[in-house]
């Protein structure tokens, strides 16, 4: 199968685009209309998504409109209407030149469809004429040199109001405790269901930083590494819980005294397993759970921090 990469970059030769985004999309003007290419996913399948924004007398298409529009979409296509913007999404499958052409057959059907039931290029407020390609935060917008300067004023107005709230760290640490709870919750429901339950440990890392993120209104680098103990915290506290319930339910009781209640369980956990010959379990089971949590709360904290930096950012593609 095709690359992204190899189909943007033949791509944008053929239609003398713009490639940005280290890249990863690219964008034109062709017959008169603004377009964007990026890859996309749907139903866990690889594919484009190919964007226009248009309008007719200032109004967005009807549902009727995008129906008769779906006729020029390759099997396993599908049209995305969001105001002025159209998103069509097609899948990718076979080699580079097939997908290049599936493209480019597919800008040249819409366009089509477009002068067909006279709507016409225009920007996010549906004004008609030449666009420009903008990032905006985390997504992309068709913007004229007015809308651009609009959005750019309502981004700053949006970042001064979000100033003034500050981040509380005590209300933002008890969220995350509370998230723990949650976090640790899931861990024991997956594993008497007879899951894995280190994997559970994913779920850990997300809810302690959506936890402290709405209890907190904002995510910093202090608080992020506050979440990472909270995390591990949690984790090592619901692995050796879960552990007790395992022993506990063992037969390992009828041989060993210490192994007779579950607080018994809890605090000689390790010595338990040591005395049964299980060290290794233990070690690899605290490994994993904790491996598990700690990607989790990595990954969730770089991507909500990521995100905040983007907020309230706008450049021309």
């Amino acid at each position: 199968m095709a690359s992204n990469r190899r189909i943007l970059t033949k791509l944008a030769g053929e239609l003398q685009a713009t490639r940005t985004g280290m890249g990863s999309q690219l964008h034109g003007v062709y017959r008169g209309y603004t377009y964007v290419v990026k890859p996309g996913t749907g139903s866990g399948k690889k594919m484009m998504m190919v964007a226009f924004s248009v309008s007719n007398d200032q109004t967005p298409a009807s549902v009727d409109v995008w129906g008769t529009m779906r006729a020029v979409l390759p099997s396993g296509g599908r049209i995305i209407p969001k105001g002025f913007s159209i998103a069509v999404y097609v899948p990718v499958r076979g080699g580079t030149k097939k997908n290049v052409q599936l493209i480019k057959n597919l800008i040249e059907g819409m366009i089509t469809q477009f002068e067909r039931y006279q709507y016409y290029n225009c920007d996010a407020r549906g004004v008609q004429g030449p666009t420009n390609v903008y990032q905006v935060e985390d997504g992309y917008s068709f913007l004229n040199e007015e809308s651009a300067k609009m959005t750019e004023y309502a981004l700053k107005l949006n970042q001064e109001e979000d100033y003034v709230v500050r981040e509380n760290y005590a209300l933002g640490l008890l969220g995350a405790i509370g998230g723990g709870v949650l976090g640790a919750l899931l861990i024991f429901l997956i594993a008497r269901i007879g899951f894995v339950s280190s994997y559970a440990g994913l779920a850990m890392g997300v809810a302690v930083i959506y936890g402290y993120k709405w209890k907190g209104e904002k995510l910093s680098t202090i608080s992020f590494l506050l979440c990472v103990a909270v995390s591990a915290a949690w984790l090592y506290l619901a692995f050796r819980v879960d552990m007790a319930m395992a022993i506990q339910a063992s037969k390992l009781s009828d041989y060993y005294y210490r192994a007779s209640s579950f607080q018994s369980c809890f605090v000689h956990a390790k010595e338990l397993m040591r005395w049964s010959g299980n060290m290794d379990i233990y070690y690899e089971s605290l490994i994993k759970m904790m491996a598990f949590g700690m990607v989790g709360v990595l990954a969730f904290g770089f991507t909500e921090i990521q995100g905040q930096r983007k907020k309230y950012k706008m450049k021309k593609m």
